[in-house]
């Protein structure tokens, strides 16, 4: 049997066994919570470029970046954060003065605390300003919109935009990628398939050389005459196999993981953890569930599927398959939360966000006209459906309202504004990681 077909019937298989619904279980386990979380509140990630769905000006056009996406490390106003060649001296920013100008520094609240990489130092006027990795952060003047990187090399090369991918030495065949499903950037293999580690207690791990084990978790092989890479390191296995393990920890790929970066196996076993490098930010009111039909989705704490409303446009994809059709940053922020008010409000629920609630990582906050904070994810309000009265039920998926440009205006609660982006219709899905 080829590899492809047993992963989906291995697949198929497990989702029949749990039902309708995977694991209830959050992806960050014992593993993944020895991670600190990659932004503090007010850092925001922020693709670069095309990825944010600015297409070519024409409203409703969608352009992508060539050659992947890749994400920066931004301000809550959305600006992409630089580093200084010049800042050489610990906790003491060089840029001042002219500097200063075209250059801000990223401010850090006055209960912001250390997180990871992110430290704070004091600027010349006495300011807190945000670090990474020792060296200050700025925000540059001319970054016009969210996702511009104008200031990348800037300074005879001296600017640098500070990418959230991490880097570290990796034998050949083993990469970082971001891993959505799995909430950050992990280890994947050459094909790009997620990397897992047994995360039980020492002497528990299973040899993988039998069944069950066997059928699930497949060995990350090394080279007979491997060396040890960073953090990487060949291990003999009682069947003669030779296995990367990264920190110790032998690494599998799933046979339930039919494609590139899904994490499928985070749902499976708890005792089984992706391997991540760092972890993104996900609020305490959220959840990353996996559907039998739909891939991994984004669910309330009690498992109610949650939906983002977007605008429908020329675009590749089909909304009901797999993670569906992403959605693009720029779509989400201009409908924003004016997209479901009054009429609306009757069948679609805000997510809401408690009241001391700050951005970080992919997540934003957006203030409702009633007062009310809302959950916002890359851009787009998020909501929980009435129409869904049990854990698994995703009844709002694909509900489009059409938009008629001749004067009638069958959606009243809909700004007029949001009419003319070039779009037939406004549809609401699911929201996937």
């Amino acid at each position: 049997m080829r590899r492809e077909t047993l992963s989906a019937a291995v697949v198929a298989i497990i989702a029949l066994g749990a039902g309708f619904w995977f694991s209830p279980s959050r992806t960050d386990s014992a593993g993944a919570n020895q991670l600190a979380i990659d932004t503090p509140p007010g850092i925001m990630l922020e693709p670069l470029g095309l990825a944010q769905g600015y297409g070519d000006g024409r409203p409703g056009t969608i352009r992508k970046e060539p050659g992947g996406t890749q994400v920066a490390y931004a301000d809550t106003a959305g600006k992409t954060l630089y580093s200084y060649d010049k800042d050489t001296e610990p906790g003491k920013p060089a840029c001042a003065g002219d500097c200063a100008k075209p250059w801000s520094a990223a401010l850090a609240p006055a209960d912001g605390k250390p997180t990871g990489d992110w430290s704070i130092v004091d600027g010349a006027d006495g300011h807190r300003q945000w670090a990474y990795r020792g060296k200050p952060a700025y925000s540059f003047a001319g970054d016009a919109r969210i996702g511009d990187a104008k200031g990348n090399n800037a300074g005879d090369g001296a600017w640098h935009a500070i990418l959230a991918e991490p880097v570290i030495a990796a034998p050949s065949g083993i990469a970082v990628q971001e891993v959505l499903d799995a909430e950050g950037y992990a280890l994947v293999d050459g094909r790009g398939m997620t990397l897992y580690a047994f995360d039980g207690k020492s002497g528990e791990e299973p040899a993988c050389a039998g069944d069950p084990c066997v059928r699930r978790w497949i060995p990350v092989k090394a080279g007979a005459v491997a060396n040890p890479v960073g953090d990487f390191a060949p291990v003999a296995r009682a069947d003669g196999i030779t296995q990367w393990a990264y920190k110790g920890q032998a690494l599998y790929t799933f046979v339930g993981d039919t494609g590139p970066l899904d994490a499928n196996g985070a749902d499976i076993d708890k005792k089984w953890h992706v391997v991540l490098v760092s972890r993104h930010f996900m609020p305490a009111e959220v959840r990353i569930r996996g559907s039998l039909a739909n891939g991994r989705i984004l669910t309330d704490t009690a498992g109610m599927t949650i939906y983002r409303r977007d605008a429908f446009r020329q675009e590749v994809g089909i909304h009901g398959l797999a993670h569906g059709t992403l959605g693009l940053p720029a779509f989400g922020r201009m409908i924003g939360t004016r997209g479901c008010n009054t009429e609306c409000l009757h069948n679609w629920r805000p997510l809401k966000a408690p009241a001391d609630a700050q951005p970080a990582g992919y997540w934003d906050v957006a203030a409702r006209d009633d007062g009310t904070r809302q959950w916002v994810y890359k851009g787009y309000a998020l909501y929980t459906y009435a129409g869904d009265t049990a854990p698994g039920d995703m009844n709002g998926n694909d509900v489009y309202d059409y938009l008629i440009h001749d004067g009638i205006n069958t959606l009243p609660d809909i700004p007029p504004d949001l009419k003319q982006v070039g779009a037939g219709a406004l549809y609401w899905a699911f929201a996937a990681p």
